[in-house]
């Protein structure tokens, strides 16, 4: 099947997010002899730094679908396999927001607006505690090994 597509495409995304923009720029002009004509300039730095954590986040997005897929092809209960798809957003939330930059190190971005962050936590928080509490019951016949496999 081509479930993990979505997974391979965006560790590819993550990856390459530091150059995926270039293609971009060169279509614009904004090269000069094989050099950002701007590329000393603050302006363009942030533009560039931003540019590539929006990359990295489509590239987490797209990353955390084909997780989802995968679980459904490993034949997971649905919110256990939105549970694993939420974990890689909460970690890169978490990262944001202690070390006050985005993973890709541009600083200031310490994730998205303070409801969404919530939002998003909240909904993690009641599917880790509904794997808990239901974990002897509703759960009983799930492959650990595959869904922490999956998780990790």
């Amino acid at each position: 099947k081509k479930d993990g597509v979505f997974a391979v495409m965006g560790t590819v995304f993550m990856a390459k997010c530091k150059n995926a923009w270039h293609p971009i720029l060169n279509k614009t002009g904004w090269k000069k002899d094989g050099v950002f004509a701007c590329s000393q300039d603050a302006v363009f730095l942030r533009w560039a730094s931003l540019a590539s954590h929006m990359f990295f986040i489509l590239g987490a997005v797209i990353f955390a679908n084909g997780l989802l897929a995968i679980a459904n092809v490993l034949e997971l209960p649905p919110v256990l396999g939105f549970w694993v798809m939420s974990s890689t957003v909460v970690n890169q939330i978490t990262y944001m927001g202690m070390f006050k930059q985005s993973p890709m190190g541009t600083p200031d971005i310490d994730g998205p607006p303070i409801p969404a962050r919530l939002i998003i936590a909240a909904v993690w928080i009641v599917t880790t505690a509904n794997y808990i509490v239901n974990r002897a019951t509703l759960y009983k016949d799930v492959d650990e090994v595959k869904l922490f496999g999956l998780m990790a």
